[in-house]
């Protein structure tokens, strides 16, 4: 038995927080999890001889196995539901950890961590804990996915010092079977437990015929339970939409990559101190928090195209920024944390608005766009981190390549620019989730 106060409580909670908040946690424990493996370098060179280099191919093999596997994820997450999937991927990323601590031979850690974990991580992450999510809301489904999406931040924040205590105290063996458990006997239970399909009818209506603002105006203009199902939507490949979405994830991944995997190379190149750069990291983190928290919500109240307008314009301010460093080092160190911010605000936040407008728009198939379109942001990803590198070696610096990709997200920030379209006030009477 409940207190009145307790039960009238219970009543007014939709079960669709319940499912988010779920999906934060395994999110964040998951990308914590995954991102462990660089903090084992220094161990694992001092105990077998292993080459940085070496350790850092498994880091590639992980983000093109990962990439690859996103559009199947996808579309098992449509045909089985996400939760099968999530289930699947925390039970195999929980093994993998057990099983890490037998590595001998540096090909183990690219069996073990490049292939096994990325399959487990890739069915427990981005794509489907999105659509885990998504089906529960219509009126304020980005808001949803951005509580849920704001796990991969925070995962990271939370688990890399955690990770680092437990490695002085426990070793690397010790701290990946601890973190082995922490999926297999907490995430995967808390998954299970949820409930595994969301109300019926379904809260998304298919309607690939409008722009992403339109699309969730006119989800929102009418009631899940009288809403007229439209016939099946032709195919995405066939759709301009799709790919406007699929390109500018690309252009996003390009930025985003090359930022963070060099982004601590501009620094030392500029004299920053080590402590210094680290300081910018966390607020690029901080900035990344904030900006995948309030992505979603803006996404209900104004219309993807319009958040997606602001953001790549954020995007093209930070990078250049990033490339101004280089040529006015006097006021390098203000120009970074500047970038740091603007950069940050976009680096996840682009996710929980793709999230929204594949579910709004291509409904049964959203998990399969949605795969798609993290495909195209890993590949684009993974080849901006080369290129800028090469850049590097024959140019000397970062200033050209910066201010290249700043040009390519300033024409991808103008494609959107056009008006949204605002849920209708009468809609919000009918259902607040």
């Amino acid at each position: 038995m409940c207190q009145d106060g307790a039960c009238a409580v219970a009543k007014k909670i939709y079960y669709g927080w319940v499912v988010v908040g779920v999906a934060f946690t395994t999110l964040g424990a998951v990308v914590g999890v995954r991102s462990v493996l660089p903090l084992f370098f220094s161990t694992l060179t001092s105990e077998f001889g292993w080459a940085r280099s070496s350790l850092s191919a498994a880091m590639s093999i992980h983000s093109l196995t990962y990439g690859g596997m996103q559009p199947l994820v996808g579309r098992l997450a449509d045909r089985w539901g996400a939760k099968t999937i999530i289930l699947s991927g925390v039970f195999l990323e929980g093994l993998v950890m057990l099983a890490l601590p037998n590595a001998t031979e540096v090909w183990h850690i690219y069996l073990y961590y490049g292939v096994l974990l990325s399959v487990g991580y890739a069915c427990a992450a981005a794509t489907a804990n999105t659509m885990m999510v998504a089906p529960w809301f219509t009126f304020k489904r980005g808001l949803a996915i951005s509580i849920s999406s704001a796990g991969f931040p925070v995962g990271q924040i939370v688990f890399n010092p955690l990770a680092i205590y437990l490695i002085l105290v426990y070793g690397w063996r010790g701290t990946s079977s601890i973190l082995a458990l922490v999926l297999l006997l907490a995430i995967w239970p808390a998954v299970l437990l949820l409930a595994r399909k969301p109300p019926s009818p379904p809260l998304a209506i298919p309607n690939p015929a409008g722009t992403a603002a339109k699309v969730l105006a006119e989800n929102t203009s009418q009631t899940p339970a009288t809403a007229p199902v439209p016939p099946e939507p032709p195919r995405h490949w066939r759709q301009k939409f799709f790919w406007h979405l699929a390109i500018s994830n690309a252009v996003n991944g390009v930025g985003a990559l090359m930022v963070l995997t060099h982004l601590p190379s501009l620094g030392a190149d500029l004299s920053l101190e080590a402590t210094l750069i680290a300081l910018v990291l966390t607020v690029l983190g901080i900035a990344n928090t904030a900006g995948t928290l309030l992505a979603g919500p803006l996404t209900d109240r104004w219309g993807a195209e319009r958040v997606l307008t602001f953001l790549f314009a954020s995007r093209t301010l930070g990078l250049i920024l990033l490339s101004l460093s280089s040529v006015f080092q006097a006021s390098a160190t203000a120009l970074i944390y500047l970038a740091a911010i603007f950069f940050g605000l976009t680096y996840f936040s682009i996710s929980p608005v793709n999230g929204a407008v594949a579910t709004s728009t291509y409904g049964p198939r959203a998990g399969t766009v949605f795969g798609w379109l993290i495909l195209f942001f890993q590949v684009a990803g993974a080849l901006g981190a080369y290129l800028a590198g090469l850049a590097y070696d024959h140019l000397g610096g970062y200033t050209e390549v910066f201010m290249f990709t700043a040009i390519a997200s300033g024409a991808i920030c103008l494609s959107w620019l056009k008006p949204g379209t605002k849920p209708a006030r009468a809609a919000k009477k009918i259902s607040r989730n």
